[in-house]
């Protein structure tokens, strides 16, 4: 029987990155004693950036041409929105109404200082 091969570690030097990220947006919801923490909209990883910024672009284009954004558009915002929500603080968009859920997204927009329909990236 020959010998078992085993793999070396190998060691690697990591460069650890100082990264300038603006205060989390901290809340607790009425009736409970959980606190949510999220990071600030500038902050979110690139693809959920990316994400919210496809989905916000079409809202904020009706908006700025003085329309109001259609049924499927706020949709899709919406739809991004919760996948990010879902990424980034699991559990709360169940524990929230569709009214509180649009409050606490005012909220963290604000805290942000990011206007509603205003993709994060182009706040930047």
């Amino acid at each position: 029987m020959g010998k078992k091969k085993t793999a070396k570690a190998h060691e690697v030097d990591a460069v650890v990155l100082d990264l300038d990220l603006s205060p989390r947006f901290v809340f607790r919801l009425p009736d409970s004693d959980r606190v949510w923490d999220l990071p600030n909209l500038r902050d979110l990883p690139l693809g959920y950036r990316a994400r919210m910024s496809d989905a916000a672009g079409p809202v904020e284009r009706a908006k700025r041409l003085g329309k109001e954004p259609t049924r499927d558009q706020l949709e899709a915002l919406g739809r991004a929105q919760i996948l990010v929500l879902d990424a980034v603080a699991p559990g709360l968009t169940d524990a929230l109404p569709e009214a509180g859920l649009a409050k606490m997204l005012i909220a963290w927009a604000t805290h942000s200082g990011v206007s509603l329909g205003e993709s994060p990236a182009s706040a930047s």
